[in-house]
């Protein structure tokens, strides 16, 4: 192979690779942006999520205090004993979630 042939092979291989290049650049790009989404969309459940935790804490309480005052009327109800077990069972799934 003499200079020309080499320089020839040279400026051949510079363009495709040059080319090569610039196609991986733009797929990275995409994959880049792809992730960035990803974790801009992650973020913005985590916030969802903690404010849904917030409100069924906010709901727990109030249940929980129209029962107290329920149960101040009718001591021996039947309805408000199974309700109060399942408030409790509510209660104690927000603590186990929480944490």
């Amino acid at each position: 192979m003499n200079g020309g042939e080499l320089a020839a092979l040279i400026t051949a291989s510079t363009g495709v690779l040059g080319s090569a290049g610039v196609a991986i650049k733009f797929l990275w790009d995409r994959i880049e942006k792809r992730f960035t989404n990803i974790e801009t969309d992650l973020e913005k459940c985590r916030e969802r999520e903690l404010e849904t935790k917030e409100h069924r804490a906010v709901h727990l309480t109030v249940i929980e205090l129209m029962w107290v005052e329920l149960r101040r009327f009718d001591p021996e109800s039947l309805v408000l004993e199974r309700a109060k077990k399942l408030l409790d069972s509510l209660k104690e799934r927000n603590i186990a979630e929480r944490d």
